[in-house]
C-alpha cells in the first residue's frame, strides 16, 4: 500500500513539474509590430473589407507625404535666386531655383509616388504646363515663376474625423473635415486607388 502511494505521489509531481516549466506565449518583438504594421499599409485589401482602423491607417500614411509633394510642386517651400532689384511685373517672372528640388524630374518622382497619374497629371497641366506654369526649365536649370497664383497653406484635412464610405478590392473613399485657412470646416470625399501592392491618393488635396 505504501509503494502504491508513494508512486502516485511520484507521477502526480512529474505532471507538476512538467506544467510549470512551460514556456510562456511569447511577445511579438517591435521589428515584428513595425513588419505587420507596413503589410496592413501596402497589402490590405486581398480578398476582404478593411476595418476603420485600417483605412485610417493608410490615410495617415499618404497625406503627409501627399501635402509635402503639393507643397513642393504649386512652389510652397520653393527657394529662388531673386535679386532686390528685381522689377516686379505682371506676366510670368522667372528665377533660377536653389532648393530643395532642383529639376523637374525630382517633383515629378515625389509627386508620382504618392497621387495616381490621373491627380499627377492634373498638377502637371497646372504647374509646369500651359501658359502660367509654376516652374519651366531653360537651358537644364529649374526655373520658379513669382507670379503664379499662390496658397498661403495647404488644407488641413483632419484624419480623426474620417468616416469609410466605400470600399472595393482597390478602391477607398473616405469622408472627412478640411479646413481652409480662415474658414470653417466642410466635410470632404477623399479617393484612395491600389495599384499592385501599394495605395495611391486620387484626389487633389487643394480645394477648388
Amino acid at each position: 500500500m505504501r509503494r502504491a502511494v508513494a508512486s502516485l505521489f511520484c507521477a502526480v509531481s512529474l505532471l507538476f513539474a512538467v506544467g510549470c516549466s512551460a514556456s510562456p506565449p511569447e511577445a511579438l518583438h517591435p521589428a515584428a509590430l513595425k513588419a505587420e504594421k507596413a503589410s496592413m499599409l501596402q497589402d490590405s485589401g486581398k480578398g476582404r473589407e478593411l476595418s476603420q482602423d485600417e483605412v485610417k491607417a493608410i490615410v495617415d500614411d499618404l497625406l503627409p507625404r501627399g501635402e509635402k509633394a503639393v507643397e513642393l510642386i504649386y512652389g510652397m517651400t520653393v527657394q529662388a535666386k531673386i535679386p532686390q532689384s528685381a522689377p516686379e511685373t505682371d506676366g510670368a517672372d522667372f528665377f533660377p531655383v536653389t532648393g530643395p528640388s532642383r529639376s523637374l524630374s525630382e517633383i515629378k518622382k515625389e509627386v508620382e509616388a504618392v497621387f495616381t497619374p490621373q491627380v499627377a497629371g492634373e498638377y502637371y497641366r497646372e504647374c509646369i504646363s500651359g501658359d502660367d506654369p509654376v516652374f519651366r526649365e531653360m537651358d537644364g536649370v529649374l526655373q520658379y515663376n513669382r507670379n503664379h497664383r499662390k496658397y498661403a497653406a495647404m488644407p488641413e484635412w483632419q484624419v480623426d474625423t474620417a468616416i469609410l464610405m466605400r470600399q472595393t478590392v482597390d478602391e477607398i473613399t473616405v469622408e472627412m473635415d478640411v479646413v481652409s485657412q480662415g474658414s470653417e470646416p466642410v466635410r470632404q470625399n477623399l479617393k484612395l486607388k491600389k495599384t499592385g501592392d501599394r495605395w495611391y491618393l486620387d484626389s487633389e488635396l487643394i480645394l477648388s
